[in-house]
């Protein structure tokens, strides 16, 4: 399967379809999110790029700004709640929810799940946030 041609033909539309979900195991994902060419210019606001990102890992986001910069809080099913503040809370959160696709794709390489296209490029965004918070190339955490 050719994942980018089935992200570009999928992401077409404005409504969303089921049958343009995709099925891939974590490793398949997490090699997707580290070889794909993400600009910063993804075309919606980062506050929805979050969003994205922690819904396709199954966290709620909660964003709120304060004076020394935006609150951030990840929750996933009353189980774990992580809250990131200051300058460099998007920062974090994109941290920890790369960390958690790592994880994944370590300990369930072949756990079979459907992908949102969009949510998809969001992980894609927010490991390129990773590697330029690091001043690294993505590493082969796989």
């Amino acid at each position: 399967m050719d994942i980018n041609r089935s992200l570009q033909h999928s992401s077409e539309g404005a409504e969303e379809d089921v049958s343009k979900r995709l099925n891939l195991t974590w490793i398949q994902v997490l090699r997707y999110v580290q070889g794909s060419e993400v600009n910063s210019n993804f075309g919606i606001p980062w506050y929805e790029r979050l969003v994205l990102c922690g819904q396709a890992l199954g966290y709620e986001v909660m964003i709120s700004h304060a004076e020394d910069g935006a609150i951030v809080s990840l929750n996933r099913e009353g189980l774990e709640n992580h809250t990131f503040t200051g300058e460099l809370a998007l920062n974090g959160a994109y941290e920890l929810l790369f960390g958690n696709l790592v994880f994944n794709a370590s300990y369930y390489p072949c756990e079979v799940l459907e992908w949102d296209p969009e949510e998809l490029n969001a992980l894609c965004y927010g490991e390129k946030i990773f590697r330029d918070l690091h001043g690294e190339e993505s590493q082969d955490f796989s």
